[in-house]
C-alpha cells in the first residue's frame, strides 16, 4: 500500500513538473515582440521606400511627421507622447511640450531647449531612431505603416 502511495505521489510530481515546464516554454515562445515592432526605427534621413524616414516637425512643432514606404501620406505622432524633460534634458517619457521649446530636426537629431529645475532653458538633443518606430501593420502594396509609436 505504501509503495502504491509513493508511486502516485511521484507520478503527480512528475506531471506537475511537466505542466510547469510546458507553461514556462509556452510563455517564452509566445512572449515575443509583435512583428510591427521589429521594423527599423524612424529616421530623419532620406531613405527612399524605407519604413519611417525623412522625419520632420509639424508647423506648430508639436508632432513628428515621417514618410513611410512609397505611400503618398505621412505618418505622425505628437513627440511629447514619447519625449519627456528631466532637468532640462530630453528623456524617454511624456510631456516635453510642457517645458521645452525651439525644436528642430536635422538628420537623425532633434534639438531643442528644455527648462531645468530652476526654469532656465538648457540645450538638449535626442536621436530620432531611439524614440520613434513605425507600427500599425505594414501594407505590402507600398511598404507603408499607419502609425508611429514610442521606441
Amino acid at each position: 500500500m505504501v509503495s502504491w502511495f509513493v508511486e502516485v505521489v511521484n507520478k503527480e510530481q512528475y506531471t506537475m513538473k511537466k505542466i510547469v515546464l510546458t507553461s514556462i516554454l509556452a510563455v517564452g515562445l509566445f512572449n515575443v515582440v509583435p512583428s510591427s515592432f521589429a521594423q527599423q526605427p524612424c529616421t530623419g534621413n532620406d531613405v527612399a521606400g524605407g519604413n519611417c524616414f525623412s522625419c520632420g516637425l509639424s508647423t506648430f512643432h508639436d508632432s513628428i511627421s515621417c514618410e513611410t514606404g512609397t505611400a503618398v501620406f505621412n505618418i505622425s505622432k505628437s513627440f511629447s507622447d514619447c519625449v519627456g524633460n528631466n532637468n532640462g534634458q530630453f528623456v524617454h517619457g511624456q510631456g516635453a511640450n510642457d517645458s521645452c521649446e525651439n525644436h528642430s530636426i536635422s538628420g537623425d537629431t532633434m534639438t531643442g531647449q528644455c527648462k531645468d529645475g530652476n526654469g532656465v532653458l538648457q540645450d538638449t538633443s535626442l536621436q530620432i531612431p531611439e524614440y520613434f518606430i513605425p507600427t500599425g501593420g505594414q501594407d505590402p502594396s507600398d511598404n507603408s505603416y499607419s502609425t508611429i509609436s514610442c521606441n
